[in-house]
């Protein structure tokens, strides 16, 4: 066992502050703020979830979960859960809880970019939707339970089917889900939808054909090894023009959610 999947740790961690037992109500309250909040938390977001605490003693306090990667500051001085905390999300959210944390996850995407958001899951032998929230003035997508079919200008499917054995891929193409006619027009649709960022991270950026003006922007995920797509769908020129914004936000997103 990994020191992180005792649940002691976390405790002795917080001991490790020697700053005695009111410093790990402390910081777990401020932790609480960070997993609980849909977006990144200023300072004073922090300070606010510690009623009566000095500047002082919150500054040690960050200082020591972000040496300890339990926190993390971005540039622009913004914090979010550090690395050990997206490890402990398994811990700290149940398994039944897991609709719960899509709910979170797809609301925060839906605030930070106001375009519809969604995420599908490989099932059998089919992209089954398992989530969706529409935003107003953008493109809807399918409800709950609607099925994905395969398609060669679609990056959620792509995302999905890019992200299996070739064997398997084969065996999905040629069943009644698929639109797509070959494995040649499966690579065309890769070579020309398929990304990686500096990070190496792979998404997907496509331009529909059956709808016109429709864009969407996607990255494969795996929860509890199953394989899911969390996706937006915007008017292309609106999704183009934030593209760096969203593909930053929606990569953040989706490793939260697979954590």
């Amino acid at each position: 066992m990994q020191k992180w999947q005792n649940p002691l740790y976390l405790c002795q961690e917080f001991a490790g502050l020697r700053m005695g037992i009111p410093a790990l109500d402390r910081g777990l309250d401020l932790l609480e703020s960070v997993i609980t909040s849909i977006n990144p938390l200023k300072y004073t977001d922090l300070k606010k979830s510690i009623p009566g605490i000095s500047d002082s003693s919150l500054n040690r306090l960050i200082t020591s979960l972000i040496e300890k990667e339990f926190l993390e500051k971005s540039l622009d001085g913004y914090y979010t859960e550090g690395v050990n905390l997206r490890k402990w999300t398994k811990f700290l959210i149940k398994e039944s809880n897991l609709n719960e944390l899509i709910d979170h996850i797809l609301g925060g995407l839906l605030d930070l970019t106001n375009e519809s958001v969604g995420l599908a899951k490989l099932t059998d032998n089919r992209i089954e939707m398992i989530k969706r929230i529409n935003a107003d003035n953008s493109i809807s997508i399918i409800p709950k339970g609607a099925i994905l079919h395969f398609e060669s200008d679609h990056a959620g499917s792509l995302a999905i089917l890019d992200s299996l054995s070739h064997e398997t891929r084969i065996s999905l193409l040629e069943n009644s889900f698929s639109r797509i006619s070959s494995i040649k027009e499966y690579e065309e649709g890769i070579e020309k939808f398929k990304y990686i960022d500096g990070k190496q991270h792979i998404y997907f950026l496509d331009e529909s054909v059956s709808r016109i003006g429709v864009s969407r922007l996607a990255v494969p995920l795996w929860i509890n090894k199953e394989l899911y797509v969390l996706f937006i769908c915007a008017p292309s020129q609106r999704l183009i023009a934030n593209k760096e914004k969203f593909i930053e936000i929606l990569i953040e997103k989706s490793i939260q959610l697979s954590s």
